[in-house]
């Protein structure tokens, strides 16, 4: 079963906008005025205005399988991680050899879990797809949500 991209979206943490393309959903953690700015004035920044660090799509589910189909035109060996219940079972790394559309696919544990999808740090990775079981759960996890304000310098913001 695919998930919508609503289900996408609101599974979704970390990021401050999102735009969906005819490439999927890109979630970004700077708004649009500030991507344009970084665009005009300096290539390397705007380029890590558009990588998914710290962006996490979290959820509890009775799934046995679990597959992510992510698009990015530049694959850099970073890698996406998936957690069960807080413990890393499946990291998939892609290098940049021309192909744009990468399928992950992973085993679950049995029974119901809470699976935690870290989109790669370093790079932009626009998700095509989630899929889990077709007849099984997939519920949002409930979180207090809170904002905060961090000051510092390219380490605080993650940069790498």
């Amino acid at each position: 079963m695919n998930l919508s991209e609503k289900q996408i979206i609101s599974l979704t943490y970390g990021y401050v906008e999102y735009e969906i393309t005819d490439k999927g959903i890109s979630f970004y953690k700077f708004t649009e005025k500030q991507r344009e700015y970084f665009k005009k004035t300096n290539d390397f920044f705007y380029y890590k205005t558009q990588c998914t660090n710290g962006i996490i799509i979290e959820f509890e589910t009775d799934s046995s399988c679990l597959g992510v189909d992510i698009y990015s035109d530049k694959y850099n060996s970073d890698s996406l991680d998936i957690y069960e219940d807080g413990v890393m079972t499946s990291s998939f790394r892609a290098s940049n050899d021309g192909v744009n559309v990468r399928s992950f696919v992973c085993t679950l544990n049995k029974g119901v879990k809470t699976v935690s999808i870290y989109l790669p740090a370093d790079m932009q990775a626009v998700l095509k797809n989630i899929s889990v079981d077709d007849n099984s759960f997939v519920k949002p996890i409930q979180k207090e949500r809170k904002k905060a304000l961090f000051l510092g310098d390219s380490i605080t913001q993650g940069y790498g």
